[in-house]
């Protein structure tokens, strides 16, 4: 992926907040980025801080950090948490 298609879907997505080239992940939202190719494509869970740095991406972690090129993103997984008034029946 290149830094300027992952920006734009930062961007896009209700997600992430943006402060200078660092998107944070909203209250109630869950991040994973997915790092290498379709198959065995590593997940990085629980992402806090996207910052789009040159050359690579820092994906910040609640107890440490994960780079990488723009080239090993392959995926943006962005989750909303549903309200405990909205849940559906049956198992997660």
């Amino acid at each position: 992926m290149e830094s300027k298609t992952l920006s734009a879907i930062l961007e896009s997505s209700n997600g992430f907040s943006k402060k200078g080239s660092t998107f944070t992940t909203s209250e109630g939202h869950r991040v994973t980025f997915y790092l290498g190719e379709a198959i065995g494509a590593m997940p990085v869970q629980e992402v806090l801080t996207v910052t789009l740095e040159d050359g690579y991406v820092r994906l910040g972690q609640k107890e440490k950090e994960v780079f990488a090129t723009y080239a090993a993103v392959y995926v943006v997984e962005v989750k909303g948490t549903t309200a405990p008034g909205e849940r559906k029946t049956g198992f997660a």
